[in-house]
């Protein structure tokens, strides 16, 4: 089975969300299934070369860079290679609910009917909630 994961961030500075993607990564395979990451460069202090090098020793991933924290710097280039691994991949798991990147693997999911799975990693929080609507 070809999981695909993505997350909008995978710089260890980001907490939680990224180290139970790396894990999740780690683990699978032992069980037969063939992952891999899909995120930007958010919190990095580069276009995210220097993650995608460091990720790579260990998972197969991709980051994608972009210009502000909510905005995809290519968005077409984030759309094609989103578009690209949803089609390869069987089933496809989105970790974070916001990101804009999360829409555009959502959109493709449905484009290619791929089935997903959302897990918003404490974002419907109470707490989190009161922070920003």
């Amino acid at each position: 089975m070809r999981v695909l994961h993505v997350c909008p961030y995978m710089h260890p500075l980001a907490g939680g969300p990224p180290i139970v993607v790396e894990r999740l990564c780690l683990l699978t395979p032992s069980e037969g299934w063939d992952v891999s990451v899909i995120t930007t460069s958010l919190y990095c202090n580069d276009d995210g070369s220097e993650l995608e090098s460091s990720l790579r020793q260990r998972i197969d991933a991709t980051v994608l860079p972009i210009s502000k924290p909510r905005m995809l710097r290519r968005a077409y280039r984030a759309k094609e290679v989103i578009d690209k691994a949803v089609r390869a991949a069987d089933i496809v798991h989105l970790h974070g609910l916001w990101h804009p990147l999360n829409a555009i693997a959502r959109k493709a999911c449905a484009r290619h009917g791929r089935k997903y799975v959302l897990m918003p990693h404490g974002m419907l929080d109470p707490y989190c909630l009161r922070q920003k609507q």
